[in-house]
């Protein structure tokens, strides 16, 4: 077997090693992340408050835990404002 031969065998290997364990830990690093989440996970909106630099309450604000949930907010917001 020529250098040239053995070479080409080596790398070849190396390169389809790395591609497996490339595969395998981007695999493995997907399942990582949360799917999504069903309606009845759903958090719900929650308050943050808003302090003062030395530290009394200076206020809170009604934030939603997702879309559906931001768009109940901000029409129960409008219509209380009205």
């Amino acid at each position: 077997m020529n250098d040239f031969t053995r070479r080409s065998l080596i790398y070849g290997t190396a390169t389809l090693a790395a591609a497996g364990l490339l595969a395998g830990v981007q695999r493995i690093g997907l399942s990582a992340f949360a799917g999504d989440s069903d309606a009845e996970d759903d958090p719900g909106p929650v308050k943050i408050m808003k302090f003062a630099d030395d530290g009394a309450p200076f206020g809170n604000t009604l934030r939603a835990g997702s879309a559906q949930e931001e768009s109940r907010v901000e029409k129960a917001a409008h219509s209380s404002a009205v």
